[in-house]
C-alpha cells in the first residue's frame, strides 16, 4: 500500500515532496517537515485539553439530560478550536469516525438548539427527545 497513489501520504511522499524538491530549495522539505512536527505536537495538546471534559461525560448517560447539559457547559466554556475536538472526541466511539470542523460545527449547533434534528454522514440521525438527544444509526 506504500506505493498506492490514492492514498494521500502516498501522493505527498512519492509526487509532491520530489516536485518541491525539483522546484523549490531543498530547505523546504526540511521545513515543511519540521512544521508538520510543531503542528503534531500542537494537536496532541489540544486533544489533552479535551479529554479532561470527555472524561467528565463519560460518567454518564451518553444522550441523557445531564449529558446534555454537560456538554453544552463545556462547549459554551471551550475556544472554537477546541469545541470542535471535544465533539469529535465524545462522538467518535458512537460513529466511528471523525466528524471534523464543518460537521461538528453543524452539531455544534444543533447541541445550542439551532435545529431540531441532524444527518450525519452515514445516514446517522440526531433528535432531541425528554431533554437529552438520540442517537440512530442505520439497521440498529
Amino acid at each position: 500500500s506504500n506505493l498506492d497513489t490514492k492514498f494521500l501520504r502516498n501522493r505527498i511522499r512519492h509526487k509532491l515532496i520530489p516536485y518541491i524538491r525539483r522546484h523549490f530549495d531543498a530547505q523546504a522539505v526540511r521545513a515543511l517537515s519540521a512544521r508538520a512536527v510543531s503542528l503534531g505536537t500542537d494537536a496532541d495538546c489540544l486533544k489533552q485539553q479535551v479529554q479532561g471534559f470527555s472524561r467528565q461525560l463519560q460518567r454518564l448517560s451518553f444522550g441523557s439530560r445531564s449529558w446534555l447539559t454537560q456538554l453544552r457547559r463545556a462547549l459554551g466554556e471551550l475556544h472554537e478550536g477546541l469545541s470542535f475536538r471535544l465533539i469529535d472526541e465524545v462522538f467518535y466511539p458512537r460513529l466511528g469516525y471523525n466528524l471534523g470542523r464543518k460537521n461538528s460545527a453543524l452539531l455544534h449547533a444543533f447541541l445550542a438548539g439551532q435545529a431540531p434534528g441532524l444527518e450525519l454522514p452515514g445516514a446517522v440521525t440526531l433528535r432531541k427527545r425528554s431533554g437529552g438527544l438520540v442517537l440512530h444509526r442505520p439497521g440498529k
